[in-house]
């Protein structure tokens, strides 16, 4: 309840259903959420509608255009979020994989982020020729934006929501249908932008001055020597310009599966930004498949292709690993914070 009260239910919630998958053990940090929050809502979400709502009222009056007629493309890109953004966002939703729906959502969220740096209107709105586009562009952001609301409302019900009242829609009229959506755009008709829906936050509470303390108090804490397994200091030194060769990245796990014929090896598709590739990794014995899906992971994503049990692997996942008393325990390597898939470690 309080970090309800500190970060908002919506943004606690969200929390909980996309760095978490449903159904499974998980664990909870309060940075975590922080982070999340912050890259997420105040960024991506928070960093679109505040964009667009300032560009409508800059270059549109603050008012619904009308319908573009130049974007011969508009219809497609309707049919194309019915047909494959919403298909994928509802089917995750029938299996119980919120996180994987919301990266659907988020999906959405960036194509839109990446429309108005190439569409730029800033730039369209000198040109008296670029009216109509410019036009066109604000009525698909804000369709885009409505879309957005409805797809964030079982997660986020009170965000979506607001989102539909801000843009005139009256929430209880809420549907996935984007044909209906556009046909309740109606031109002329006065947008609020409103506050910001995720201004960016800090830890809060106790936390906040237990971090300061040390600081503030002059401690220091020593580093430790570095070191080897066991204590021992590294046997072989690598010069930093061959580390560089190494492309390390954070990945997402989409789905793991048994490798037949093998009681090691598990095979991983993982998302790398855009892109999907198979991993075959030797996490049997310490993962079930069911445990990694949804799962950030670091890979070494530039090694050469090889092929495992007839299965091509482009790239290895990092664990770190202990015996003790004949027994192995192994652990993936992961962030302390949620980063996206195709973030740079280094």
């Amino acid at each position: 309840l309080k970090l309800a009260d500190t970060y908002g239910i919506d943004a606690f919630r969200y929390f909980l259903a996309r760095d978490m998958v449903f159904g499974l053990d998980s664990e909870f940090v309060e940075e975590a959420l922080v982070a999340r929050y912050n890259a997420a809502l105040a960024n991506d979400l928070g960093n679109l509608w505040q964009r667009s709502l300032t560009m409508l009222g800059k270059f549109g009056g603050g008012l619904i255009p009308d319908r573009p007629s130049f974007l011969s493309d508009e219809e497609a890109w309707a049919r194309n979020l019915a047909d494959k953004t919403l298909a994928e966002y509802q089917e995750h939703f029938r299996s119980l994989a919120m996180h994987s729906a919301l990266t659907v959502t988020w999906e959405l969220v960036g194509t839109l982020n990446r429309f108005i740096d190439a569409e730029a209107p800033w730039a369209l709105a000198k040109d008296p020729a670029g009216s109509d586009r410019l036009q066109g562009v604000l009525y698909r952001l804000i369709h885009g934006l409505a879309m957005i609301g409805a797809m964030i409302w079982p997660v986020m019900p009170k965000t979506g929501e607001e989102i539909w009242r801000r843009l005139g829609l009256g929430a209880e009229a809420m549907t996935l249908d984007p044909v209906a959506v556009s046909r309740r755009l109606v031109p002329g008709r006065s947008v609020a932008a409103g506050e910001p829906l995720f201004p960016r936050v800090e830890i809060g509470g106790e936390k906040a001055a237990l971090k300061a303390a040390p600081k503030a108090a002059g401690l220091e804490a020593e580093a430790p020597e570095k070191t080897g397994p066991g204590g021992a200091r590294p046997a072989e030194t690598v010069a930093l310009d061959e580390f560089k060769r190494l492309d390390l990245r954070v990945a997402e796990v989409v789905r793991a599966e048994n490798v037949p014929k093998s009681d090691k090896l598990l095979k991983l598709t993982i998302r790398l930004g855009q892109e999907e590739r198979t991993i075959v990794a030797g996490l049997a014995k310490h993962y079930r498949p069911e445990d990694l899906a949804g799962r950030s992971v670091i890979i070494a994503a530039n090694l050469a292709p090889v092929k495992l049990m007839g299965i091509r692997s482009e790239g290895m996942v990092l664990a770190a690993s202990v015996r003790a008393e004949g027994r192995e325990t192994l652990a993936l390597l992961t962030t302390s914070a949620p980063l996206p898939s195709g973030a740079k470690v280094s």
